[in-house]
């Protein structure tokens, strides 16, 4: 079982990272320089960016909506939306995605969805973010190869996260060889010694259950495409909101070049994001950013404060969001989130 207050350590160490990877990136940049430009940045913009994010929430609701349909679980947009927002706050907060259990916690006390259901659901929901962010990242890379020499972390980066897709795929070809059936074959015969352990089979049939809902929604080609979709969208609203505060300093002038890069440099940063080692990946986001805007030919200072700010407008309103959501549930943040022991 886990509770927030005893990892407190753990967070406060992720925390301390964090500061120090931004206070580096500050200077080495210039502090001068960030104070500076800081000056020249239109608010109006940062305005018109924060409503640009807003504005993909409801396509989460969206999307989340579509993968529980599919499996027979059908939930008000609004209360999806909610349950993300929440998650996704607890995500800003925690390290390592420990946030994505609160989802699992907010639909089992909510209207009782399964624990598998949830993770299930859950995963997913992140095929479908990696799939489209690795998507983007693949094609704008391939843009940009012929106008800069791009740094190899970036190629290793976008690399990974197509691994991680390409294996999903292939167990996903596999699972739909022998039917889905997981109960028998090759799975099912390793993992026969389990059924003389109570607690272990019940532990086997717990992961089967969960990788049963996972084929049940991805063999369905429509839901699986039409969630992938939306996730594309989600993720280029995400991208225009950089451009968005980018365009607030009317130093910088955009070329072809540049928007494949800028492309390419929120692509990368979300795919660090979606293995943080920091509270909501701060640090390792904007040092991601700020490497690939400088391929495109972006003043250092100006690369970090766009690459800071278009990270705290995110986390911004999924910090409001979560908040309203909690009040809006009736959801206290310190409650012990779910056992899993208690839901096999």
């Amino acid at each position: 079982m886990y509770q927030v207050s005893q990892k407190k350590n753990k967070i406060y160490i992720s925390a301390i990272f964090a500061i120090i990877i931004l206070s580096s990136g500050a200077s080495l940049t210039g502090v001068q320089d960030i104070v500076e430009n800081l000056k020249n940045m239109s608010k109006q913009g940062i305005i018109f960016a924060t409503f640009i994010y807003a504005t993909e929430w409801p396509l989460r609701g969206i999307r989340y909506k579509t993968i529980l349909a599919r499996l027979n679980k059908h939930y008000g947009i609004l209360f999806l939306t909610e349950s993300i927002f929440i998650s996704q706050l607890a995500n800003v907060l925690l390290p390592a995605r420990i946030g994505d259990i609160a989802r699992v916690h907010v639909l089992k006390r909510k209207v009782d969805l399964p624990v598998t259901t949830g993770l299930s659901s859950l995963a997913v929901e992140r095929i479908c973010d990696i799939t489209a962010i690795t998507l983007i990242a693949f094609l704008t890379i391939l843009m940009v190869s012929s106008m800069v020499t791009v740094y190899l972390w970036v190629i290793s980066t976008i690399y990974l996260g197509g691994i991680i897709v390409l294996v999903f795929f292939i167990f996903l070809c596999a699972s739909v060889i022998i039917k889905g059936n997981i109960s028998y074959g090759l799975i099912g015969k390793i993992s026969n010694p389990c059924n003389s352990v109570k607690y272990l089979n019940k532990i086997k049939h717990f992961i089967f259950q969960l990788i049963r809902e996972i084929l049940i929604f991805a063999s369905d080609p429509k839901s699986f495409i039409s969630s992938l979709l939306l996730s594309i969208y989600i993720w280029i609203i995400d991208i225009i909101t950089c451009f968005a505060v980018l365009a607030s300093f009317q130093e910088v002038h955009f070329s072809v070049s540049m928007v494949a890069l800028i492309f390419l440099a929120v692509a990368v940063g979300t795919i660090t994001k979606m293995f943080p080692v920091t509270p909501g990946a701060i640090g390792t986001y904007e040092v991601a950013v700020v490497a690939i805007f400088g391929l495109a030919g972006i003043e250092p200072s100006i690369a970090f404060i766009v690459a800071v700010v278009d990270h705290l407008i995110k986390n911004c309103v999924t910090v409001f969001g979560g908040g309203i959501s909690l009040y809006s549930l009736g959801i206290k943040w310190n409650e012990e989130s779910i056992s899993l022991q208690n839901t096999l």
